[in-house]
């Protein structure tokens, strides 16, 4: 699975706390936490009802149905700066039919799934 865009880890959160009847502002530290963030997968497909399937039996439900796990895009490894990612959700972007050439001159039809992530990074 490719995958594109930013993954955003775990961080310090703030709140500014400012009250009618007093002067001035308050920062408060809330703590370290992840906040949802999106990425972009494309898979090759054998068929377009392979690509169908994967995204209904494994995208959306195994994967929203499991726990936090640990996330490698490219060659980062998420939980070697200590949080796992949960996935919050998959929507499907696109499904095509795209032709592949086996052979010379022979091709078969295989699919390009494109599916959007909301995952959140959770600390270990």
């Amino acid at each position: 699975m490719s995958l594109t865009g930013m993954i955003e880890p775990p961080r310090a959160m703030l709140e500014v706390d400012q009250r009618g009847g007093v002067d001035g502002s308050e920062i408060l530290r809330t703590g370290k936490r992840g906040v949802p963030f999106t990425l972009i997968s494309t898979v090759d497909c054998s068929s377009y009802a392979d690509g169908q399937w994967i995204f209904k039996n494994e995208y959306q439900n195994l994967w929203i149905e499991s726990d936090a796990g640990n996330l490698v895009q490219s060659d980062y490894d998420v939980s070697t700066d200590g949080y796992y990612v949960k996935v919050m959700g998959v929507r499907l972007l696109s499904l095509r039919v795209a032709p592949v050439i086996v052979g010379g001159l022979n091709y078969t039809s295989g699919a390009i799934l494109v599916c959007e992530w909301t995952l959140l990074a959770i600390e270990i």
